[in-house]
Order: structure tokens, then sequence, then C-alpha cells
């Protein structure tokens, strides 16, 4: 029998259920996972550590989204960071049926940038933003420029002030630093902070 990431229905956290998911009701379409990790599996996730992360996390799910608890992921390329996101990312919007959002941080962000006077990168940014949950993935892949750091911020800095969790992934290795040393030298200290904080209890790091 396949492993699932399950967690007891939503008993808890009705406000910010009202307040964050109900008004995106509508929008639980096609989920937003690249292609390439639409059909992921929690059995297929073989680093112990994310497993780990991504199983206790969905348990407890309903606890930890309306106090803007997400998951940091962090390391060498071909650690299942990506993958683990998917497959949270997976759960939380077919399973639980809460829209989640996902961003390719150096594609999507080139991308826009080049369109960055556009209604639809102005439309996209936003549901960025405020979608109840939400996948940063490969957010600190150098280099940013200036006006994607800006954009990193901004989301970033808008979802923990409003409580919206978020799942961020990047090539990062401590190396013997300390989490805050490296996340400040990829996306500031400001954000870093944030970051750290909403992650406590599911952060992988490598």
């Amino acid at each position: 029998t396949e492993s699932r990431v399950a967690g007891p229905e939503p008993s808890s956290g009705m406000t910010w259920l009202h307040q964050h998911i109900l008004p995106h009701e509508s929008l639980v379409g096609p989920s937003p996972v690249p292609t390439r990790f639409q059909s992921v599996t929690l059995a297929g996730l073989d680093e112990e550590k994310i497993n780990k992360a991504v199983r206790s996390y969905g348990k407890h799910f309903w606890s930890l989204a309306p106090e803007g608890r997400g998951v940091l992921f962090t390391g060498p390329p071909g650690r299942y960071k990506t993958y683990g996101a998917a497959v949270l990312a997976q759960a939380i919007h077919h399973r639980f049926r809460i829209p989640v959002g996902w961003c390719t941080v150096p594609v999507d962000l080139t991308h826009l940038e080049r369109n960055r006077f556009s209604s639809d990168t102005e439309e996209l940014l936003e549901s960025w933003k405020s979608c109840p949950w939400l996948v940063m993935d490969d957010f600190a892949i150098p280099p940013m420029g200036t006006w994607q750091h800006s954009v990193v911020l901004e989301i970033g800095m808008y979802r923990h002030a409003n409580q919206l969790p978020t799942c961020w992934t990047g090539n990062l290795t401590t190396l013997g630093r300390s989490a805050q040393e490296v996340l400040s030298g990829a996306v500031g200290a400001q954000l870093a902070r944030r970051i750290g904080e909403a992650s406590r209890g599911y952060r992988v790091m490598f």
C-alpha cells in the first residue's frame, strides 16, 4: 500500500481557512506543480530527512498552516528538495483541496522580468503573494538580479506578515555555517530571519 501524506480533517484554524482559502476555492484546478513532478509519491522520496519532514508536515498541516508555518529544504543538487516540495504541494492541492502556487524562481522571474510591465506579470506576482500555500523553488540560484531579488523579498515578506505558509527550496550548503548566515547570504538578513522563523521544526539543511 502506498504511503500517503495525510492529516486530520480541519477541526482547527477555521479563521485562517475562511480568510485565506475560501476566497480561492474557485481556483482549485490543475496543479501548478511542474510536469516532471506531477507523478511524485512519498514512497519515491528516498532522502530520509526530507521524507520525515514531509510526513510530519502533512500530518500536522491544519495546526501549522494557520500559524504561517512552512518548510525549508536546502542543500546540494540531488537531495530530493524539489521532489519533497512537490509531494507536499500535490497532497495539499489534491487531497486537502487547497490551491497552491509554484514559482521556479530563476526560470519564472527571468521570464517575468522581460515582461515586468505587463498586467499578466502583475497578476501572477499577486497570485504568488496571496495564494494559500506557495512553493518558492530554487530561490537561491545565483546570480539574482536586483529586480528578481526585490520580488523574492516582496513575496516572502508579504507572506510572512499575513501568515501564509511557504515552502522554500534552494541549492545552499551550510559547510559549517549557521542557517542564518547561509540564508542571509542568499536573500538578505531581513527575509532570512522570517524564513527561519516560519520553518522552525521543518527545516532540512545539508
